[in-house]
């Protein structure tokens, strides 16, 4: 469903099978079991690495076990979901297209206080091309907040709904906990080649 307020962006709901979404559901709960407060625990291509503030050295903690069903599962979703992912930016950004460079995909967990990076009103950085946030754990949480840079209000969470938009100067969003303890989203990012010069 396309939404035009406060900025286009799409909501679908049940983004992945019940299947996947219960895997990712188990994955979730590990994370979240011994989160401190203040930390973001994510799992990257089967690392886990935690961080207290934006500007701290990422720390691997432990290499996941690449189990035969995680990795069957996991490299699953990038075949399945890179071609469903470019046709939402091709719906919201067809004139990106040409731009993609890499798919990435991350489970992330935040703690209850996790520091200013969540609550500061932001837009991507300008190398990412479309943005997917997955609701996966708890069942009930506050969504991201998308708005203006002044002020923000939280899309409805809902398990296994996706927030799906492309990134623009105007799309400003944050996802602060608001109290209401650790949650998970998986996110998926489409990139275009970065120009550093």
């Amino acid at each position: 469903m396309l939404i035009k307020e406060p900025w286009p962006h799409l909501l679908v709901d049940d983004f992945f099978t019940p299947g996947e979404f219960s895997f990712l559901c188990e994955e979730a709960k590990k994370l979240v079991e011994d989160i401190q407060p203040d930390e973001k625990i994510i799992l990257q291509d089967f690392w886990k690495w935690k961080r207290k503030k934006p500007s701290d050295e990422r720390t691997v903690t432990e290499k996941e076990e690449k189990t035969a069903k995680a990795e069957k599962i996991l490299n699953h979703f990038t075949k399945k979901y890179t071609p469903i992912c470019m046709k939402y930016l091709d719906q919201l950004a067809p004139h990106k297209l040409m731009l993609f460079d890499r798919f990435s995909t991350k489970l992330q967990a935040i703690g209850g206080d996790e520091e200013k990076s969540s609550k500061q009103i932001h837009t991507d950085t300008i190398d990412k091309l479309l943005t997917i946030v997955v609701y996966v754990y708890p069942e009930h949480h506050v969504g991201t907040c998308i708005g203006t840079k002044e002020s923000t209000s939280p899309v409805e969470w809902k398990q296994n709904r996706a927030l799906i938009f492309t990134r623009e100067d105007y799309t400003h969003h944050n996802f602060p906990t608001l109290g209401h303890g650790p949650r998970v989203t998986y996110n998926v990012h489409i990139y275009g080649k970065r120009n550093d010069s």
